[in-house]
């Protein structure tokens, strides 16, 4: 019925819908106006909503704490470029080797050297074999 670029007939006079917001005829309680027509919000209502949000915010915490995330994750966008290493979900910057092994019967082991704000290396490494 409508092609393309074309739009559906609109309502007018009496019927149409009013896209004004309807006046509040009533104060809503803790929000109180002031003489410039703006609104304060009241102590209690302001600590309803914080306590609101930050039990929201709790419960995602929570959410994300329960997923399963990797122990290492590694991230190659370019083969000579630098891989990100994020191990339990931080982001190691100073990456200087990562050494990686795997079969399908079940070895594997892997190796990552960095440096610290020292300039003195460290590492973490595991293997596993059947």
């Amino acid at each position: 019925m409508f092609g393309k670029n074309r739009t559906s007939p609109v309502p007018h006079g009496e019927n149409a819908p009013s896209i004004k917001p309807k006046k509040v005829s009533e104060p809503l309680e803790g929000f109180i106006p002031d003489n410039a027509g703006r609104v304060r919000i009241s102590d209690e209502v302001l600590d309803s909503i914080v306590d609101q949000v930050e039990e929201r915010m709790l419960k995602r915490s929570k959410g994300k704490q329960n997923a399963k995330q990797p122990r290492v994750r590694i991230e190659l966008d370019d083969i000579a470029g630098t891989p990100k290493v994020f191990i339990d979900g931080v982001l190691h910057e100073n990456v200087q080797r990562i050494d990686l092994s795997w079969n399908k019967f079940g070895e594997g082991c892997y190796q990552i050297e960095m440096i610290d704000d020292q300039h003195k290396p460290y590492g973490i490494g595991q293997c596993k074999s059947k």
